[in-house]
């Protein structure tokens, strides 16, 4: 049985495919690479979460709208690098593409605007509190987070979801980018290629 609350911590990174095309790279603000990334790397920490919706997709992918309060320089900062539309340079969309071996290219391309992002949520505990659920996500943040609303007594905060894509080139190994001060880093948590997400429980830290 697991417990009610959850870690109130959802870490957001930028995230793309490298230059030369055969992996992908943990990319700073400006959508430069980070030559050995950690958790210190995230763009923003979002830590004010009411709730975390986690909706896995029946493609593989996963969805995660958040009911969060976090209204800041930082959060715009990260909205206005990431939450972007697929648009190409020529202001196309970006289609997939079907290759002869069967795979379906869709992650980004070289001629893409739309930056990626992957995503690092800390969930709820186990019933002894000795386990922590987390999934870690590649995909984008979908354009339409930031929206607000105001009244004469009170504004939002900017809405965020998450969107997840499947990883097409190869797999990526994520557990350089979780945080140890909330759980033990596990010897390996990769997302696998043809999957869009790394889920499960891993061991508190001490």
């Amino acid at each position: 049985m697991a417990t009610a609350r959850g870690r109130n911590k959802l870490d957001l990174f930028g995230f793309g495919i490298n230059a030369a095309e055969d992996g992908y790279e943990i990319q700073d603000l400006a959508g430069d690479p980070v030559a050995v990334p950690t958790s210190a790397d995230k763009l923003i920490r979002i830590d004010e979460i009411v709730q975390t919706d986690l909706q896995f997709q029946e493609d593989g992918t996963i969805r995660i709208p958040l009911d969060q309060d976090v209204d800041d320089a930082t959060m715009w900062g990260a909205l206005d690098a990431l939450a972007i539309p697929p648009a190409s340079a020529s202001g196309a969309e970006v289609s997939e593409r079907l290759y002869e071996d069967g795979i379906t290219k869709n992650f980004g391309s070289s001629g893409s605007s739309q930056r990626k992002a992957l995503v690092v949520s800390y969930g709820n505990y186990d019933d002894d509190e000795s386990d922590i659920f987390i999934v870690v996500a590649a995909g984008h943040i979908a354009p339409t987070s930031g929206s607000k609303k105001y009244s004469a007594t009170a504004s939002t905060a900017p809405s965020f979801e998450f969107i997840g894509e499947i990883l097409t080139i190869t797999a990526f190994e994520a557990k350089a980018l979780l945080d140890t001060a909330i759980l033990t880093a596990p010897a390996a948590w990769a997302i696998a290629q043809s999957k869009g997400f790394k889920r499960g429980y891993q061991i508190v830290a001490v």
